[in-house]
């Protein structure tokens, strides 16, 4: 099954990362593509650890930034996750995923303009950044209403299926 596979491919990739680390242990890349892989294979504490070590080095490390937040995100710890996200978008303001994350997180609390902010911006330096699109058709519906939401939603989803269901005829 494709699960099982992905699941095998990210512990090989896990495993090289970590033999090349063992040769360069001070590579801020290395140990960002090693807490990525890891918190991919559904351990997400020591994801996390593996970021804030990270970080520890590399305070503005813009992925390591955006991801954690995100992270921190998933599990619920939203004040830690915007603190995150904020600094990402501060430090890196052309770092178009900590933008769509940022956005998201506000969406969640209930900040639809602030979050209408984060997409519009991102859509700023990329107009065809759909994670931008997804966003502000979402936010947008609530805020303005349809007719604008649609168009993003068009741009955000063209050619992409919303739900997939296996033919039962």
């Amino acid at each position: 099954p494709p699960a099982v596979h992905e699941r095998t491919m990210l512990h090989l990739a896990l495993s090289s990362v970590e033999k090349r680390l063992e040769l360069e242990p001070g590579s801020t890349e290395l140990l960002f593509q090693q807490a990525a892989l890891t918190e991919n294979t559904g351990r997400i504490s020591e994801g996390r650890d593996l970021y804030l070590s990270l970080l520890d080095r590399d305070p503005f490390h813009a992925g390591a930034l955006n991801n954690l937040g995100n992270l921190l995100m998933t599990v619920k710890e939203m004040p830690r996750a915007r603190g995150f996200l904020e600094l990402a978008v501060e430090r890196h303001p052309l770092h178009l995923p900590s933008r769509a994350n940022l956005g998201n997180l506000l969406i969640k609390s209930g900040e639809l303009a602030a979050a209408c902010e984060q997409f519009e911006a991102a859509l700023r330096i990329d107009p065809n950044y759909r994670p931008g699109h997804a966003g502000l058709s979402f936010a947008l519906g609530d805020l303005v209403g349809a007719e604008s939401a649609a168009w993003h939603r068009r741009r955000a989803f063209a050619g992409r299926a919303f739900v997939i269901t296996p033919y039962r005829g």
